[in-house]
């Protein structure tokens, strides 16, 4: 399958599912998600003091595939049953289209997929995977 991502554009490259780097699924567009629980304090004289709270789960939603190496992407989802699950520390990098060095790089630790979306057959998208959804511990984020 040949890439349909523009020239001069970003793909993102997700790493980790393999045990080889070389085996990276590259998706067009993306979103990684986290953040804290806001907590509200009142005292006694009607203020409000806000805090934060305990950290929320991670959430990384990753859109249309754009290259091959979905198979163990599909497979080490379809391995997950109820309470056996594998999780992997996966890496999600920007890159540019045509470059080998990323931008920004999360690195989301004990992740695992909740969700996965394929195209239908009438889909005009030439994509794999139309949306995966995973979340996981802990995100690390890395600007280069």
């Amino acid at each position: 399958m040949t890439s349909f991502v523009p020239e001069n554009s970003h793909c993102l490259r997700l790493t980790g599912v393999t045990a080889k780097d070389d085996e990276a699924v590259l998706f067009e567009d993306g979103l990684v998600k986290t953040g804290t629980e806001p907590l509200e304090y009142r005292d006694g004289s009607g203020g409000i003091m806000r805090m934060p709270g305990a950290s929320r789960t991670p959430e990384i939603t990753l859109l249309y595939s754009v290259s091959g190496g979905v198979r163990a992407l599909v497979d080490w989802i379809q391995a997950t049953k109820a309470n056996v699950v594998e999780k992997k520390d996966l890496t999600i990098s920007l890159v540019a289209t045509g470059s080998e060095s990323p931008i920004v790089t999360w690195t989301v630790r004990n992740a695992f997929a909740i969700e996965i979306e394929m195209p239908g057959l009438d889909d005009g998208h030439q994509s794999l995977i139309r949306r995966i959804s995973l979340v996981g511990d802990h995100v690390e984020t890395e600007v280069h």
